[in-house]
């Protein structure tokens, strides 16, 4: 009974449903599914990583994409540290940032077999 009840908490917990997730995952233009892709296939990349694979020149283009993420989470009322989080670092006076897959999103994503294979 302690294990259901449990289960029970943790579900209402996390936004993130099957449902929730695909209206989500359809609001999202090609550089966002990219980046997002990325990230739940890595778990966490840097900016350089999400900006050769989404080929951008800056953080400043970078920013845009994921500023997309972030408004389209907004429409459905869920907060952007849902679906990834991230931390700017200094190396030599260089900025760094990582970014990295909230764990509910992964998982969602995980049980939803997304990103969806290519047909």
């Amino acid at each position: 009974m302690g294990q259901l009840r449990d289960f029970i908490a943790e579900q209402a917990e996390t936004l993130w449903t099957p449902e929730v997730f695909i209206s989500f995952i359809e609001r999202l233009g090609a550089p966002q599914h990219a980046a997002l892709s990325l990230l739940v296939t890595h778990h966490h990349v840097t900016d350089e990583e999400l900006r050769k694979a989404l080929k951008v020149s800056g953080n400043q283009a970078l920013a845009g994409i994921l500023s997309g993420i972030s408004k389209q989470a907004a429409t459905l009322n869920i907060p952007a540290r849902s679906i990834f989080s991230f931390e700017n670092l200094r190396n030599a006076g260089k900025r760094r940032s990582t970014y990295t897959v909230a764990d509910k999103f992964l998982q969602i994503a995980t049980d939803m077999n997304w990103p969806f294979p290519v047909e």
